[in-house]
């Protein structure tokens, strides 16, 4: 196969079958987490039948080959023979798995990709026993913070963002600190990316603001499946209830009309 890099013809394809097979996971949203990763490539397929099959591949520092696996309107089982055997095809489905010989293959669990998956308007309205301690957190934020407001995100809040994230990150308790200059280098990138898609039109971005300060940031893509997902969500902590009232009053605000939400 021949891969080229990542461009709008992978994006377009990756969302038709997005919306063919009502695909509500996230790790085929771009700006969620493709974006993440260095030197992505992809190459479509086509095989005798003329049923086209999307790879998408990226190259970690090592070296090594991140395949995520193939999006086919054909056998899984075929299309997965064309990654050569040496190499690991991550993100794979219990459907998926199911259409294969599990003898010839070595799966296991991945569990840092584990995705947590909410009825949109349940999770919104908070309805249920299961909700029982967010409604109460969220409840307790707004009597002890009744200026709290939820606005949407422009460029004139860019900098405070840029400040309130990094803050966030360094906040963090990790005992190197080369790992938090990276985490705090990787995640700037990354969000600096994102805010550029909220004010492009491509994202959802809110902020959560008390007495005018931000103390927490969402950000969100719909699907082409008319499904969420929720890439980004910090929140101040010593404000307490900050995100339970971030997370219920975003999705109410902006995923209300969405199938599922996916928090990631």
């Amino acid at each position: 196969m021949e891969y080229k890099d990542f461009d709008q013809d992978a994006l377009d394809f990756i969302n038709k079958w997005i919306k063919d097979f009502d695909y509500y996971g996230a790790v085929f949203s771009y700006y969620a987490f493709i974006v993440w990763f260095n030197k992505v490539e992809y190459s479509i397929v086509l095989n005798d039948e003329g049923i086209e099959t999307f790879y998408l591949r990226a190259t970690s520092d090592n070296g090594k080959h991140i395949n995520w696996k193939p999006l086919t309107y054909g056998s899984f089982s075929e299309a997965i023979k064309k990654i050569p055997n040496n190499e690991t095809i991550y993100f794979c489905s219990c459907s998926d798995l199911k259409e294969l010989n599990l003898n010839l293959y070595f799966c296991k669990t991945y569990r840092a990709a584990d995705e947590y998956i909410y009825d949109a308007k349940s999770f919104s309205d908070m309805i249920g026993k299961k909700y029982h301690s967010k409604r109460n957190h969220c409840s307790k934020f707004s009597s002890l913070y009744p200026s709290a407001k939820l606005v949407t995100y422009t460029k004139a809040y860019y900098d405070e963002v840029i400040k309130f994230s990094n803050q966030w990150i360094q906040n963090k308790e990790i005992s190197e600190d080369s790992l938090v200059n990276q985490s705090l280098d990787v995640e700037s990138k990354i969000l600096k990316q994102m805010l550029s898609q909220v004010e492009k039109g491509n994202l959802i971005g809110n902020i959560l603001l008390v007495d005018e300060k931000i103390i927490g940031l969402s950000i969100a893509e719909k699907l082409p499946s008319n499904n969420a997902v929720v890439m980004y969500e910090k929140a101040d902590i010593n404000y307490e209830g900050s995100y339970a009232y971030l997370a219920r009053n975003f999705a109410k605000q902006n995923l209300y009309d969405c199938k599922y939400i996916n928090r990631q």
